[in-house]
């Protein structure tokens, strides 16, 4: 998070990236070069798109006063704006607008917002569920494969090693992308993810997972001298390493809508996690978007 935010910008922010097209470009805390004061300003949240060919930027400004945004105030944003060359004004308050300044935005083509991310003592029942999120990331280590097939007599020893190719949907990856995606399809991360917390915490330190599929269809291996099997199974065992941590989730009142938006940021900038939800026809949708430090190194085993 920049050093000029607050977790109200942060929380707008994550709102306004969920909600903008998937083409337009969103900055916070960007700053822009005023030309008739010779200085930089900072807007708390840019938006970058285009419309016929030409790049529009809007400018979000996040006021979090205890009192009404006045007239004064909003004229002293629309001049930042018009100086630095943004087109078009969004003004975000906590505690709303006064009327002449509901009147001078009206006549001068500014968007007004409100937001309430007041701590709800009863959350609307739909998001109830998200009230605690805690974001895992986990990082998995092949060390041991087995695969149970028969030979042919009269062909070379298949050669079991990191030069095997699957036929895997008529792709040819390598073995051990190969057991990454029928570990992840089977979900078995998921339906046993007390399992593996428990293991991790209270296993000796280097902590693994040791699983066996069976295939119902002839999937092909190949090995580096073109010797072909099909196993009727395959086993491996994976060390892993996980990180486990609490967004802290807010369900919040943005323009008339509720959503649920969090963010966790560790010592390390890589290390972040965002996450927002919203209900769209009876179901729950949202993005999540973390760091690549979030997936930390299996340790080496011995």
């Amino acid at each position: 998070m920049p050093a000029r935010s607050n977790e109200y910008q942060r929380l707008v922010y994550l709102i306004n990236r969920a909600l903008a097209q998937s083409e337009a470009q969103i900055i916070e805390s960007a700053m822009l070069y005023d030309s008739e004061a010779q200085t930089e300003r900072e807007i708390d949240i840019l938006l970058k798109s285009k419309i016929s060919g030409h790049e529009i930027l809007i400018g979000i400004e996040c006021t979090s006063v205890k009192n009404p945004v006045d007239l004064v105030r909003l004229e002293g944003l629309k001049e930042k704006h018009r100086k630095v060359g943004i087109n078009k004004t969004v003004v975000v308050s906590r505690s709303g607008f006064t009327k002449t300044a509901k009147d001078y935005a009206r006549k001068n083509h500014i968007q007004l917002l409100t937001f309430d991310a007041a701590q709800k003592t009863k959350w609307n029942e739909v998001f109830a569920p998200f009230k605690k999120l805690t974001i895992m990331g986990r990082t998995y280590k092949i060390k041991k494969v087995q695969i149970h097939a028969i030979q042919q007599s009269n062909e070379q020893p298949f050669i079991l090693d990191d030069k095997v190719l699957v036929d895997w949907n008529g792709n040819l990856i390598n073995l051990s992308k190969f057991c990454g995606e029928i570990w992840h399809s089977s979900e078995a991360g998921l339906r046993h993810g007390k399992e593996l917390r428990d293991n991790e915490i209270n296993g000796s330190g280097n902590p693994w997972v040791d699983i066996e599929f069976a295939f119902k269809e002839k999937i092909e291996f190949k090995d580096s001298n073109g010797t072909v099997v099909y196993p009727g199974a395959i086993r491996f065992l994976m060390h892993y390493s996980s990180n486990y941590h609490e967004i802290n989730s807010k369900q919040v009142e943005y323009d008339g809508h509720e959503y649920v938006v969090g963010h966790y940021e560790g010592q390390k900038k890589e290390r972040f996690a965002s996450a927002f939800l919203r209900e769209q026809a009876g179901k729950i949708t949202g993005t999540l978007e973390v760091g690549g430090d979030w997936f930390s190194e299996v340790p080496t085993s011995e």
